[in-house]
């Protein structure tokens, strides 16, 4: 068993939710009313127009909501951040990567790792050479005690940081943080 249990993790898993999810929207949509400016709107997302962009937020907007959520995660008022990211995502899914980062840091500082990781996860699926979030993903899966899949995490980290790529000092966190994971593993098999 697994932190991440549950997530898709196969092309027809991922078809299946997309079809029941398809259906229930045109369900939804069929069976409600709207205004007309409500309407505009659902046709501008579905056009793929972000709702960030039909709102008039921009990127300055979603700058200062993210910089004001890490100030709230630094007051210690985590599930404040929490809202405010999952807004700012919302504005903009495809350039918010940095607020599921966020979002998942908030878990995993609560203690709360599935959640975490699972969302560090769907960070790497939008930016799958971010040592960072490797980084981060192993500390959830050491915390865990998932060992294996933890050393794993942290190799990634440690290769995509040679490459020049992540914030810095991610090398030698990487490095830390493998020699960490084989104290932890010498402990366990004693």
């Amino acid at each position: 068993m697994s932190i991440i249990d549950g997530m898709m993790n196969s092309e027809g898993q991922m078809i299946g939710a997309l079809q029941v999810s398809e259906k229930l929207l045109e369900q939804f949509f069929g069976t409600a009313e709207f205004t007309p400016k409500q309407k505009e709107i659902i046709d501008l997302v579905r056009e793929g127009i972000p709702l960030g962009s039909i709102m008039g937020i921009t990127q300055q907007h979603r700058d200062a909501m993210f910089t004001f959520a890490v100030q709230a995660i630094q007051a210690g008022d985590r599930q404040k951040a929490r809202d405010i990211l999952l807004q700012n995502y919302l504005f903009d899914p495809l350039e918010e990567n940095r607020s599921v980062y966020a979002i998942a840091n908030t878990y995993q500082l609560d203690g709360v790792f599935d959640a975490a990781a699972k969302l560090y996860l769907n960070f790497l699926a939008m930016d799958a050479t971010n040592p960072d979030g490797y980084l981060r993903l192993g500390e959830c899966f050491m915390a865990a005690q998932e060992y294996d899949n933890a050393q794993q995490s942290f190799e990634s980290a440690a290769r995509f940081a040679e490459r020049g790529l992540g914030s810095k000092g991610a090398a030698e966190h990487a490095a830390k943080m493998l020699a960490v994971l084989a104290e932890r593993r010498a402990e366990a098999s004693n």
